[in-house]
């Protein structure tokens, strides 16, 4: 099954890594832990670093009852030709700081020199959710309650359970999820140059309505031989995201809050055919049908780099790159909903701009001494920028 984040290709496959998702909605969440946990109050995200760019990766939408987005999700895994995770001091020794909860190395899929090559790649599948409780029906639940009051010396509360009526909440808002990835890729080279050109296309469908995630992406990388000296090239990617974003988890105005709590017979609809309002927990139908919570993510990840070589094995890289990614969200809780009705329809419209440049430059020399040993050094520098920015709109008191 193809996976909507970069991230979840890890789980189960490197010892001494933990990969865990802090919720099943689409683009969501997932938290990486290299060595344990290693701070109390600060994050135990690695650093993640994406043919030697360095990139954003946290959680920049608006939070939702614990509920977070993944930045990772903005790389299609497809593109992807390797994962190397370092969690010695090797990777503080090259990182520094920013390393201390470890590396995860990730190198995409490049040209090579070869007559062009095109991959086509498609899946379509379904998500169901599995294992559910079984509930007790609205008859049966006014029956257990009758059965209570009168062991406890009470009245009994209702008259006729037999005719209550039996809402699943769990059928009203759980559905079957559709999964699809289209990938195209086209590579290849020559004595001077290699590329590999790829566009994908990813689309789920949460079991939980009404999530959705669907992400486009193209990506280039570029190899240049100049010279027998010189050589350039690029690896740059844009993508763009749309997450159609609920409340769920611990939040008790969310889809799944009221799921489980409140009684079978209770109604989804009242006498007047409106949502039937309930004083602490959201009515889950409403909240499934009526949240108006979208999510655009643009995200442009590239570099351009050069390599020098001076003699054999003193080589000098230069490599300018930049993180961008926008985010854009827009929410709108109508008066159908215990949100909204209050102050007769509530909105929020946020964008947020994050941006991180980074210049390095190094100077590397390889040499052997004899025939069974090698050596290297390098040295360099690197700068690195970032800027955030959000700007936020809200509003109450719309007309109907």
């Amino acid at each position: 099954t193809p996976s909507a984040s970069t991230d979840q290709l890890m789980q189960g496959r490197a010892a001494g890594v933990q990969v865990s998702a802090n919720s099943g909605t689409p683009g969501g969440g997932i938290f990486v832990k290299i060595r344990g946990t290693s701070s109390i109050s600060g994050g135990s995200d690695p650093l993640y670093v994406v043919d030697g760019i360095p990139i954003q990766t946290g959680n920049y939408g608006l939070g939702l009852g614990g509920e977070t987005t993944s930045a990772l999700a903005d790389i299609a895994p497809s593109d992807i030709e390797s994962i190397e995770i370092l969690k010695d001091a090797s990777a503080t020794a090259i990182y520094g700081a920013r390393a201390a909860n470890g590396v995860v190395l990730i190198t995409t899929k490049r040209g090579s020199f070869s007559a062009p090559r095109v991959n086509v790649s498609m899946y379509r599948g379904v998500e169901e959710p599995v294992n559910m409780p079984d509930l007790v029906t609205g008859p049966q639940f006014e029956m257990l309650m009758n059965e209570a009051a009168s062991n406890n010396g009470e009245a009994e509360p209702y008259a006729n359970p037999s005719d209550a009526i039996n809402t699943n909440w769990a059928d009203q808002v759980f559905r079957t999820g559709v999964v699809q990835s289209y990938d195209l890729t086209v590579s290849g080279g020559n004595e001077t140059v290699k590329y590999a050109v790829s566009g994908s296309a990813f689309d789920q469908d949460g079991v939980v309505k009404p999530a959705t995630f669907s992400r486009n992406s193209a990506r280039l990388n570029l190899d240049i031989l100049a010279s027998e000296k010189l050589t350039f090239g690029t690896s740059t990617t844009y993508s763009f995201s749309n997450r159609n974003r609920a409340r769920n988890n611990d939040n008790i105005t969310g889809v799944l809050g009221g799921v489980y709590f409140l009684p079978t017979n209770l109604p989804v609809y009242d006498s007047n055919g409106d949502y039937t309002k309930f004083s602490i927990f959201e009515n889950p139908v409403a909240a499934a049908n009526e949240v108006d919570f979208n999510m655009d993510v643009n995200r442009l990840i590239g570099n351009v780099f050069a390599d020098y070589e001076f003699m054999p094995g003193l080589t000098f890289r230069t490599s300018w790159s930049l993180d961008y990614n926008q985010i854009k969200e827009d929410r709108y809780d109508n008066t159908f909903l215990n949100n909204g009705s209050a102050v007769n329809g509530s909105a929020l419209s946020t964008v947020a701009i994050a941006r991180t440049w980074t210049v390095e430059n190094t100077l590397s020399y390889l040499f052997n001494v004899g025939e069974n040993h090698d050596f290297s050094a390098l040295a360099g520098t690197s700068v690195e920028e970032t800027t955030f920015e959000r700007t936020t709109a809200e509003g109450e008191q719309f007309p109907s």
